[in-house]
């Protein structure tokens, strides 16, 4: 059967229970911005929001573009590789591959030393390769890609919400990014007032023996 006709009629499916759900269910009234969260002050109002659940990329070298590469053309959200590319220059940098020479969102962490040492430490693991010499820049602009979210929420957060951020720990060369951590320490030196982390699940690698926790961090302006 075509490849097409199998996903039209698997649309209509999902079409069918999601009409078959709204029967039992109320929802509000949604409003989806095809924006970037790193600049969530600019299309959302101050002091406007009420809770944000939301699980941003991992710093696990996934391209997402590439995984999703087939819903873009399918779903019209892009036409041809330059917007691909548009669209990767946006992006959080969870992978090298998402990484420009104009990239600067590393600035914004200099000043945490968890960050720095992570970086460090996996660049002297590969300093004998002739590979992933830009993995140490990915975990510096990640990081500072997800300090300047954090801020932006923080200005459309009203006093006392809340912002829970689904998170997992990653590890190169047996090297863990703590990622959870990091995340509580930008938090409070953004100015929330609280900012804590629970334990979700803990995941396995197939590459590695080392558990990796997955956790939910909860932010509170």
């Amino acid at each position: 059967e075509p490849f097409f006709d199998v996903f039209c009629k698997k649309i209509i499916q999902v079409y069918n229970d999601l009409k078959l759900v709204q029967k039992f269910n109320a929802y509000g009234k949604t409003k989806v911005f095809n924006k970037s969260a790193t600049e969530s002050s600019s299309f959302i109002e101050p002091n406007s929001i009420d809770f944000i659940i939301t699980s941003p990329p991992y710093p696990n070298d996934l391209e997402y573009t590439r995984q999703t590469r087939l819903e873009l053309y399918l779903l019209d959200f892009v036409k041809n590789m330059d917007d691909v590319q548009k669209l990767k220059k946006t992006m959080i940098k969870g992978s090298t591959k998402l990484i420009y020479k104009e990239d600067n969102w590393n600035e914004y962490v200099k000043k945490f030393k968890a960050v720095q040492e992570v970086a460090e430490q996996i660049g002297k693991a590969l300093s004998d390769k002739n590979w992933g010499f830009d993995y140490p820049r990915m975990v510096r602009e990640y990081f500072g890609g997800m300090y300047i979210c954090l801020e932006e929420f923080y200005k459309v957060m009203k006093k006392d919400s809340y912002n829970l951020q689904v998170v997992g720990d990653q590890t190169y060369k047996n090297i863990i990014i703590p990622v959870g951590k990091i995340f509580v320490e930008m938090a409070k030196d953004i100015g929330y007032s609280d900012a804590h982390i629970e334990l979700f699940r803990t995941r396995r690698s197939t590459t590695h023996d080392i558990p990796l926790p997955e956790e939910i961090v909860v932010i509170r302006k």
